[in-house]
């Protein structure tokens, strides 16, 4: 898992509950910590899957402000609208893409300041908003 991880690949652990996934990913959590890696992590829960961006809003918390505050306009307003920070709240269609586009830009300039492990637990609960962002960066950071 950790050489798949150190080479910028992904890994996916699946698995009935009750069989150690959150442990496994608390401990990866933590070795990469350690390491001096930033380490991203959110969870997604029964309760808040309706409710949009609740994964990203816990992604967003975690990162530097100045990387937020050196948003261009746009994507930094959606990002505000995503933490709920004296912004409407981020809907679809122009908002929606700049809001993805925020990410996509976090994601890359986390990854030029030294390597970043995203953790996502319980990802068959992420709220929908978040997950689609989450696999629009995914899929242009990874080239696939």
């Amino acid at each position: 898992m950790e050489s798949r991880i150190a080479a910028g690949g992904s890994v996916v652990l699946t698995g009935p509950s009750g069989i150690g996934k959150t442990a496994l990913l608390e401990a990866a959590g933590a070795a990469a910590a350690a390491r001096g890696e930033l380490v991203l992590r959110a969870a997604g829960a029964e309760t808040e899957r309706w409710i949009p961006y609740a994964a990203l809003a816990e992604l967003l918390s975690q990162v530097p402000a100045a990387w937020l505050d050196a948003l261009p306009g746009p994507q930094r307003a959606a990002m505000d609208g995503v933490l709920l920070r004296d912004r409407p709240a981020v809907t679809a269609g122009r908002a929606q893409f700049a809001c993805r586009l925020a990410w996509q830009t976090l994601l890359t300039r986390c990854a030029e300041a030294g390597p970043v492990l995203l953790l996502l637990d319980d990802a068959e609960w992420l709220d929908t908003a978040s997950a689609d962002t989450l696999a629009y960066a995914a899929r242009r950071l990874t080239g696939g």
